[in-house]
């Protein structure tokens, strides 16, 4: 196949250099526990290079004023934060009563030193470190828009882009809220600013229904499979030259709870020049306020630089491919026409509760090119400059 993805390598290699800027002891024991939501790829609309995984709030449906949860585990509020830490209730007493933990001046089991259950304040003992959950408990998961511009920049084969993407994602159980099927519905335009060309569509659409299965194989492997029958297209074709189905079919080793993933698989993107593209590597979380993500085709490197009650603030530095294949109309006959970027940028990001906040980037775009399958010469655009904002309810 046609392998431009290999030039992209040294993009993660460059991003693991700045793996400096970040770093702290590799590997700190973590107290976070196991509570399994991180997601496999990051997250920005559910196209075939980018992913998500919705959690399964444990003790969703249990009646906390009643219905002690089991010692051992924590217990999570409907968006995942952690209301009880395992070490509140490893010797508590149950029935009417639980342990206040180290507050207590009595020993677990002789009645002494804890209050009864009804009276607990649930909504106070929140896990500072967990941090915000990244996704709801319920349905309705999220709403996307998400604008990006690459201006033409200098010299006569300059093209210049404007991105606009909107999804939905809601999630339901499949069979069970431990294996998740997450479906998005997505409507994306490009508009395209040609280099002196009239014939060349003016914009082209991207339209699919993407699939997400997220089975539970084990408390440590996951799966990721997902497909989606998609339109690339300027609507001037015919329905069957513009569809095509893309996808992609990943495992997750959970190696080290919450602190260590590693991601292999591959993706079917059905472009021209790439059809199957590998996918792998690996999710470090050493602390709360560091993520990295050095994952092929697209690595993410990022730091939590504030926490507020009910948001936080992330710093990061990505980069990705773009582009994609569109069959457009050119003088009555099918055309095909193929887009590839790369691009490497730097974010910001405010996130709330449930997966809302809203990012700023700002990026430099190279080997930026546009082929045609009727023959026609291909166009060469010169390097240039990427913005990207985009808002999630």
């Amino acid at each position: 196949m046609g392998w431009r993805s290999a030039s992209y390598c040294p993009l993660l290699g460059l991003l693991m250099l700045v793996n400096g800027l970040f770093a702290t002891p590799f590997l700190q024991a973590s107290e976070r526990g196991a509570n399994f939501d991180n997601p496999p790829l990051q997250y920005d609309g559910p196209d075939p290079v980018a992913g998500c995984f919705v959690p399964v709030a444990k003790y969703g449906d249990l009646d906390l004023k009643h219905d002690p949860p089991p010692g051992g585990e924590p217990v999570y509020s409907p968006y995942g934060a952690r209301l009880f830490e395992p070490t509140v209730f490893e010797d508590a007493v149950y029935g009417d009563a639980v342990d206040r933990g180290a507050g207590n001046s009595g020993a677990a089991g002789d009645g002494q030193g804890v209050i009864p259950f009804e009276d607990a304040n649930v909504e106070v003992l929140v896990d500072e470190e967990h941090g915000l959950s990244e996704f709801k408990n319920g349905f309705f998961q999220r709403l996307g828009v998400t604008a990006t511009w690459l201006p033409a920049g200098s010299g006569a084969d300059g093209l210049g882009i404007t991105e606009l993407d909107s999804y939905c994602m809601v999630a339901v159980p499949m069979p069970t809220r431990e294996w998740p099927l997450a479906i998005s519905p997505t409507f994306n335009t490009r508009f395209l600013d040609w280099p002196n060309s009239s014939n060349l569509p003016p914009q082209v659409y991207e339209t699919f229904l993407d699939l997400l299965w997220l089975p539970r194989l084990s408390p440590r492997w996951t799966g990721i499979v997902s497909v989606a029958p998609s339109l690339y297209t300027d609507f001037e074709v015919s329905t069957s030259e513009a569809f095509r189905w893309t996808g992609r079919g990943l495992l997750r080793f959970d190696w080290i709870p919450d602190d260590l993933q590693l991601l292999f698989g591959v993706l079917y993107l059905g472009r021209q020049d790439v059809r199957i593209l590998p996918a792998g590597g690996l999710i470090w979380t050493p602390t709360a306020d560091q993520r990295y993500e050095l994952i092929f085709p697209r690595p993410k490197l990022a730091r939590r630089i504030l926490k507020a009650p009910e948001f936080e603030d992330w710093l990061f530095l990505g980069a990705e491919f773009g582009g994609n294949s569109y069959v457009y109309d050119d003088a009555g006959d099918p055309n095909i026409l193929t887009l590839l970027d790369y691009r490497i940028y730097l974010g910001l990001e405010r996130k709330r509760d449930g997966g809302a906040g809203y990012h700023l980037e700002i990026g430099y775009v190279f080997s930026r090119t546009a082929q045609f399958s009727n023959g026609m010469p291909q166009i060469d655009s010169p390097a240039t400059a990427m913005l990207r904002c985009g808002f999630t309810f």
